[in-house]
C-alpha cells in the first residue's frame, strides 16, 4: 500500500493510556532479535539497540500523548527466549515500560511479519512482559491477541505475565489445541488484577506440568473463602501428561492454591 495508508495489517502494538509512556526491549540473547517498528502506521524502521555485557538494550520509543501506538514487527521464528541445554533459566527478551500501556493486535508477529506462524516455539515468549527487577513498574494493562495460536511449545510462555499487577485480563487462546511441557509455568503468576482466566475452548493436550502455577497467586480463580473455584476448567476433556486436572484438586494444583481441596487422584 502507498500514499500514507497504514499498513499495519494484525500486526502487535502498544498503545499509551497514559502520556508519555515509554516502550523499551532488553534482550540476553546471543544475537539481538530482529525487530521493527512503526509509530505512524506507514513508515517502518528497524528497532535499534546498543550492546553491553551480553546484554541488548533496545532504543526507547516514547509514545508522547494517550492513543499514541507503536506498531511491532520481526521476523524471530525461533522465538525471543532461548534456553541452552543444562542452563537453569533461558535468556530471555523482556519489555521495559512506564507510564500506562495497552497491548493489542496479533503478538504473533513479533516471530513472523507476514502472519502466517501460529506455533509458539519453545521459550518463544518466556517472560517476555514479566516484572523483572524491583525498580520495573508493572505498567501493562492489556496483553496483546493470541488469537490465532495453535500450539505452544516447552516453556513458550512461562512467566510471561509475571508480576503484571496491572493486568486485568488474560489473553484468550480459541484457536489453542496443544500445550508443550512446562509451556505455561507461571504464565500470569502474582497478576493480582486479573479478573478471569483466559479461554481456551479448542485445547484438547496438555503435556507434563504444561500449567503449573499459571495463575499462582491469583485470586479471582478462588471463593471468598479459599474452597471453590469460580469457573470450570477444563472443557473439553483434555490429555494430559504427569500433571493431570481432572478432578477440582488438579485445577487449584494448576492455580498454584490448594487449600480446601483434597486430592482425589
Amino acid at each position: 500500500k502507498r500514499g500514507g495508508t497504514p499498513q499495519v495489517g494484525g500486526y502487535m502494538y502498544l498503545e499509551a493510556a497514559q502520556s508519555n509512556s515509554t516502550v523499551s526491549m532488553v534482550s540476553t540473547l546471543e544475537t539481538a532479535p530482529n525487530l521493527e517498528y512503526s509509530t505512524d502506521g506507514v513508515t517502518w524502521q528497524e528497532w535499534q539497540h546498543t550492546t553491553a555485557d551480553g546484554t541488548h538494550t533496545f532504543d526507547t520509543i516514547t509514545l508522547g500523548a494517550i492513543g499514541d501506538k507503536v506498531w511491532l514487527r520481526g521476523d524471530n521464528p525461533d522465538g525471543l527466549a532461548f534456553r541452552q541445554e543444562g542452563a537453569e533459566m533461558p535468556n530471555f527478551s523482556n519489555f521495559v515500560m512506564t507510564g500506562a500501556v495497552k497491548g493489542g493486535g496479533n503478538i504473533m508477529s513479533l516471530l513472523d511479519k507476514t502472519e502466517q506462524l501460529t506455533e509458539v516455539p519453545d521459550y518463544g515468549f518466556a517472560a517476555l512482559f514479566a516484572i523483572v527487577g524491583e525498580d520495573v513498574e508493572p505498567v501493562l494493562l492489556t496483553p496483546p491477541s493470541m488469537d490465532t495460536i495453535t500450539t505452544i511449545g516447552e516453556g513458550g510462555c512461562a512467566s510471561m505475565y509475571a508480576g503484571c499487577t496491572s493486568l486485568t485480563a488474560a489473553a484468550d487462546m480459541p484457536s489453542l489445541t496443544t500445550i508443550g511441557e512446562a509451556c505455561c509455568v507461571d504464565m500470569y503468576s502474582n497478576c493480582t488484577s486479573l479478573t478471569s482466566a483466559a479461554d481456551m475452548p479448542s485445547l484438547t493436550t496438555i503435556v507434563d506440568y504444561g500449567c503449573r502455577d499459571m495463575y499462582h497467586g491469583c485470586t479471582f480463580n478462588m471463593s471468598d473463602d479459599g474452597t471453590t473455584l469460580n469457573f470450570a476448567f477444563p472443557t473439553p476433556p483434555i490429555t494430559a501428561g504427569e500433571t493431570t486436572y481432572s478432578t477440582a484438586y488438579d485445577v487449584a494444583q494448576w492455580m498454584g492454591i490448594t487449600n480446601g481441596f483434597t486430592n482425589q487422584n
